[in-house]
């Protein structure tokens, strides 16, 4: 059901605020949950067929089944080159989410907390600019400091993460 939900998604529903057109984004609607689809099923089916594969699954201790998926990634790619492109395409694609969603708190701190608690006329443009800026530095500091405190395990990060984005 994820990818059906993009529209709720704060980084995307962000850029189709400041669309002129609902066809604007029409494409994004469609396009988006089949491409989410396209990449998340050979993920699925990696880790359900590598779980099944006693070769893999050996490699996996009890308990610790949800990282067949890595351990399968870890033997596939022994090619620097593959690895480098794969590295990159995570790269990217973090990279993409994250600056989205910093931009769309700073953009829900100024008008939803600053601008609502002072008033639309209490601030210039400039000055709205460089309070949504001001505090995405805040947070990408706070991000920085909590990453200097890693969890025990990357799912646990994953599922902390993402019920916070999710809620």
């Amino acid at each position: 059901l994820v990818p059906l939900s993009v529209g709720m998604f704060p980084h995307l529903f962000q850029h189709w605020l400041t669309a002129k057109s609902a066809k604007t984004f029409r494409v994004t609607v469609i396009a988006h949950p089949i491409f989410i689809m396209i990449v998340w099923v050979p993920c699925v089916l990696i880790g359900v067929w590598a779980a099944a594969d006693p070769g893999v699954s050996r490699l996996v201790p009890a308990g610790k089944e949800n990282a067949v998926l890595a351990k399968t990634v870890g033997v596939l790619l022994k090619d620097p080159f593959i690895t480098g492109l794969l590295m990159s395409g995570s790269l990217a694609a973090i990279m993409s989410s994250l600056d989205s969603q910093f931009v769309c708190l700073g953009t829900i701190f100024t008008h939803d907390i600053v601008i609502h608690a002072k008033g639309e006329d209490h601030y210039t443009d400039k000055q709205k600019i460089m309070l949504g800026r001001m505090f995405i530095l805040f947070i990408v500091a706070v991000t920085y400091t909590l990453s200097l405190f890693p969890p025990d395990s990357i799912f646990d990060l994953a599922v902390w993460c993402f019920s916070g984005f999710s809620s």
